[in-house]
């Protein structure tokens, strides 16, 4: 028994599923989430069927290569960006589910700057300046901090000054207890 019965059936699975991964690869590079393997091929031809909806004036059935490129790959991506987009308006994010895979990516998505003071499980305390050139590890590979600025911690648990001849502080998973985040000078909680 074939799958396809004809050569319409693969055209047709072709230009609804093939944009739909591209749609949910795309808006994995924005928002990384493990992929559900078993529902893929139903969420692929959603997305897919809504591209052909949305794009079908771009869609050309000829062997065009630029609207080719528009249907597969840059139709896709700007679906899955403004679904993106959508999903990061204040007034929706009431209602629907933030899909961040962990609080960990939720909050460093943001890419807020901001001071932080990391307990050590040794016992240690640390802390800087998480800015625009720090990084903190997402989905898959989350847990890992390196912030910018190291900063010396006082008696009290405080932050002190910028430590000399530092290039920051590289802390791994498993190597803090927990983490605690401050708004810069200035700056007010919402």
């Amino acid at each position: 028994m074939a799958f396809f019965n004809d050569i319409d059936s693969l055209k047709l699975f072709i230009l609804v599923v093939f944009p739909g991964i591209t749609a949910i690869l795309f808006y994995g590079l924005l928002n990384p989430r493990s992929i559900n393997w078993t529902q893929l091929p139903l969420e692929a031809a959603f997305y897919g069927f809504l591209n052909f909806i949305l794009f079908q004036k771009v869609l050309s059935f000829n062997s065009n290569l630029t609207s080719n490129l528009l249907y597969f790959i840059f139709c896709p991506s700007i679906l899955s960006l403004i679904f993106y987009k959508i999903r990061k308006i204040k007034k929706i994010q009431k209602y629907i589910i933030e899909p961040a895979s962990s609080p960990w990516d939720f909050f460093f998505e943001k890419r807020e700057e901001c001071f932080v003071i990391i307990k050590l499980k040794n016992g240690e305390t640390v802390g800087g300046y998480f800015g625009g050139d720090s990084c903190a590890g997402c989905y898959p590979n989350k847990d890992e901090i390196y912030i910018q600025y190291s900063y010396s911690i006082d008696k009290d648990g405080d932050l002190g000054p910028v430590k000399d001849n530092t290039k920051g502080i590289l802390i791994a998973k498993g190597e803090y207890s927990y983490l605690e985040f401050f708004n810069i000078e200035g700056e007010k909680n919402e």
